[in-house]
């Protein structure tokens, strides 16, 4: 068991889904950056400081106040970067060992299943990011938001 894992992460690294999975793995710390703006936007309020007062500097010197006010938490976020890098690492060894599966049964798909769980997770994650900034106070991402599903969800529909 433990030498076919050590084979699979092996075959991972040396295969282009490696440096997709890096390219992944900073989405997921821009989305933690982003949420610490968010929270320190939604903490300056809080503490009485009006909207069209908060900068992106302001937001940012707020993360000292917003961690000592226990907004910020850095084990449940610790936790949480955690947990989402495993999760997104076994989506992306499930998505390669589906595709291995096809491929020893012969059988083609239209797509490979890991270009899938890529798109997937790149495409979640982006929008988390950009939630993020909507809630950090960044004008204009509703409709950004709207625009990414609109393309992405009319897509897949047809």
């Amino acid at each position: 068991m433990a030498g076919s894992f050590l084979s699979l992460i092996m075959t991972i690294h040396n295969s282009d889904v490696a440096y997709i999975a890096q390219a992944i793995f900073w989405l997921i710390v821009l989305d933690i950056i982003t949420k610490w703006f968010a929270i320190s936007y939604e903490y300056l309020q809080e503490e009485g400081i009006p909207k069209e007062r908060i900068t992106v500097v302001s937001t940012f010197f707020g993360w000292i106040p917003a961690f000592k006010a226990g907004k910020i938490n850095s084990t449940h976020l610790g936790f949480g970067f955690v947990s989402k890098v495993v999760q997104i690492a076994l989506l992306l060894v499930a998505g390669d060992m589906i595709d291995s599966a096809l491929a020893n049964s012969h059988i083609e798909l239209g797509i490979r299943a890991i270009t899938f769980t890529i798109g997937y997770v790149c495409y979640s994650e982006s929008l988390s990011i950009i939630e993020n900034m909507r809630d950090s106070g960044v004008p204009h991402m509703d409709k950004l938001m709207d625009l990414m599903s609109t393309n992405v969800l009319g897509r897949l529909r047809k």
